[in-house]
């Protein structure tokens, strides 16, 4: 059940920062944006935590994430 709670955040949270996951992998060329660290910042207990160089690090890492991760779903879990 925690399982399937913690999908459906990362999933509501990615789609708050990149739009559509179709559009994300689209998007050959996604570019950070300020209202994304803002986001993680009020919303991401991890990234609240992170230094600011190790913030830097993980929003160069996240576009890349998008596009060269597919993410699939099990029971119960629909990604769209």
């Amino acid at each position: 059940m925690i399982f399937k709670h913690l999908i459906a955040a990362i999933k509501s949270a990615l789609q708050k920062l990149f739009g559509s996951s179709k559009s994300a992998h689209l998007n050959h060329q996604i570019i950070w944006q300020p209202q994304w660290s803002a986001f993680l910042q009020n919303n991401v207990r991890f990234y609240q935590h992170l230094s600011k160089t190790d913030k830097t690090c993980f929003e160069q890492r996240c576009p890349l994430f998008i596009q060269t991760t597919k993410i699939e779903s099990s029971q119960d879990v629909v990604i769209d």
